[in-house]
């Protein structure tokens, strides 16, 4: 699903951290949880990825990961928002 959003609010429900993550700009999800194993600094890259390419991820990795991701103009986007 292609997204017009320029900005998402990224929320770690594991850790409780909250960031806004504007896609293409600054550094991937992967460099901002350094204490990521390989398996999940992966998926934090294949995250990373969709939202450059302007789509949300699916929700089976972002369950993976604990994320939840929203737009940040708050439309409720189905599909790769949990």
């Amino acid at each position: 699903m292609s997204t017009a959003h320029t900005a998402f609010n990224v929320t770690d429900l594991y850790t409780g951290r909250s960031f806004t993550y504007v896609p293409g700009d600054g550094p991937s999800l992967a460099a901002l949880f350094p204490e990521a194993t390989d398996s999940t600094t992966y998926a934090l890259e294949t995250v990373t990825d969709a939202l450059d390419a302007g789509y949300l991820p699916d929700t089976d990795t972002l369950a993976f990961l604990t994320l939840v991701i929203t737009p940040e103009d708050g439309t409720d986007v189905c599909g790769g928002v949990l």
